[in-house]
């Protein structure tokens, strides 16, 4: 390669790298937006399939799925600028291998929280949180993310097994296109528990995979879905009748999304697109 042509493709990268530079996405402030009087509606769909292997070799297995409609809507935005933010259950319903079961939660019940703009919940009310309000409360970084950035959240779960976790979230695109919204950010999610421990003892390994659709200009979660596999030893102690263990397998597809854009098919099986 000649001097000349040396000097062109060096030009060329130069140019390249420029334009990478001014093209590159800006960091994103994830912060929620709550407006008065301007509720946000939102479906929550829950499937779970599980398996026992009890003590004496009998194989039991249980499919349920839970469906809810909730509303998520600014009570008071405060003087320190937190929220106070009522969730309701509008309805719900479930069902056990296809039959109608009566839903452990009230329709029409009300959990009142009060959250910072990131999400993080304040008070006596953080340890309360449903599992309904949980999914509708992402707790994001209190400064701009920037594509690529990753950051960790404990949290603490109560089923399938009391149990403490640390998800790693990631943000894949500050910027991409959710079929029939429009624009959103994209975070994904991975967590992974090898051969833990309960607070009983009992050993346990679990795997989350998830994706969350979030509008930084408009505030409000979009979508979110996620897939989890379980498998745990569950004690069984019936003094002077049985002292042993029932072996659980359970797979767990949850999706939340704004009402207008629910489509009620989480992946099933753990894979995630």
């Amino acid at each position: 390669m000649n001097r000349f042509a040396v000097r062109n493709v060096r030009a060329v990268l130069a140019v390249l790298a420029v334009v990478g530079t001014v093209l590159a996405a800006e960091p994103v402030q994830l912060q929620y937006k709550f407006e008065k009087d301007a509720p946000l509606r939102y479906k929550l769909l829950m499937k779970s399939r599980a398996t026992f292997s009890m003590p004496d070799g009998a194989v039991e297995n249980q499919n349920m799925t839970s469906s809810m409609e909730l509303e998520q809507e600014l009570l008071e935005k405060q003087a320190d600028g937190n929220f106070k933010v009522a969730v309701t259950i509008l309805n719900a319903s479930q069902s056990v291998n296809g039959q109608a079961r009566q839903i452990p939660v009230a329709q029409g019940h009300s959990q009142v929280i009060t959250m910072k703009p990131n999400g993080e919940v304040l008070g006596d009310n953080k340890a309360a949180q449903s599992t309904a309000s949980s999914q509708l409360q992402m707790v994001f970084p209190a400064k701009a993310v920037s594509e690529g950035e990753t950051w960790e959240q404990k949290t603490h779960i109560s089923e399938p097994i009391p149990l403490e976790t640390s998800t790693r979230y990631t943000l894949d695109k500050v910027e991409t296109t959710y079929p029939g919204y429009g624009k959103t950010a994209l975070i994904k999610s991975s967590m992974g528990i090898q051969n833990d421990k309960t607070a009983t003892g009992d050993q346990v390994n679990s795997t989350t995979k998830g994706n969350l659709w979030f509008d930084a200009a408009k505030g409000c979660i979009v979508r979110s879905k996620a897939a989890s596999s379980f498998k745990f030893d569950l004690p069984v102690n019936i003094p002077g009748v049985i002292n042993s263990t029932v072996k659980v397998s359970l797979d767990l597809d949850i999706e939340i999304a704004l009402a207008s854009i629910f489509s009620g098919q989480p992946e099933e099986g753990g894979k995630q697109k």
